[in-house]
């Protein structure tokens, strides 16, 4: 695992929130907007991920819908192939699956929500 780190979902404020936690905390943002990804429910200029990363931190943060305002998910950014087919098999199991392994951000993402109710997101760069 090169990294885990938590991410963050707001009810359509995460613009706002990201620039709350920018101002506490320090460090740089990259923002990336829904755009023109059809059939979220959101409006264009809302977030679909963005990273503030400091020098000892990283968070997540996105807009979902209201329903999903406050969730927190972990992400674990995966060393290779089988090692996040080996954690999407295991955090599954028991739990429930939100995305299978599909190509997305350049490279593998999955998302599932293990047995005890934790969201997490499995993504591999290219």
């Amino acid at each position: 695992m090169k990294s885990m780190n938590a991410h963050i979902a707001f009810g359509g404020n995460a613009r706002e929130a990201l620039a709350f936690y920018r101002t506490l905390f320090g460090g740089a943002s990259e923002v990336f907007p829904i755009g023109d990804r059809e059939g979220l429910g959101l409006p264009e200029d809302a977030i679909f991920h963005a990273d503030l990363k400091g020098v000892n931190f990283r968070l997540m943060v996105a807009d979902a819908p209201s329903t999903e305002s406050g969730r927190i998910s972990l992400h674990i950014l995966c060393e290779d192939k089988g090692e996040l087919e080996r954690y999407h098999a295991a955090l599954s199991d028991g739990g429930s699956v939100h995305c299978d392994i599909c190509p997305a951000f350049g490279g593998l993402f999955s998302m599932v929500t293990d047995r005890f109710g934790v969201n997490w997101f499995l993504t591999l760069p290219d």
